[in-house]
């Protein structure tokens, strides 16, 4: 199953993890690590669907899914931000605000 197809087939649990997020503002890590843990196994399995650079392709691909799919989330682009990675580096991401 492709990443897209599992969130569009648990989209209530998803927009549910996003309203819960503890600010109004949050960017593209905050959602990944959040996803990641509300669904740890499929996250697992869709990492172990790349040998190079898994969580690299995985991250990008739910980074994107917010920005295709944000009037459907009721969330919109504000700016990039620099955050921390899963690995405790800096990256630059999209910073997403919650819409009301």
């Amino acid at each position: 199953m492709k990443i897209n197809e599992f969130i569009n087939s648990n989209l209530p649990a998803v927009k549910t993890l996003i309203s819960e997020l503890s600010h109004e503002s949050f960017d593209s890590h905050d959602f990944i690590q959040a996803f990641s843990k509300k669904f740890e196994s499929k996250y697992v399995s869709f990492l172990k669907q790349y040998t190079i650079q898994p969580h690299r392709i995985v991250h990008s691909q739910l980074a994107l899914y917010l920005e295709m799919n944000s009037i459907q989330l009721s969330i919109e682009k504000n700016t990039n931000v620099s955050s921390v990675t899963v690995f405790g580096c800096k990256s630059v991401n999209k910073l997403w605000n919650k819409m009301k």
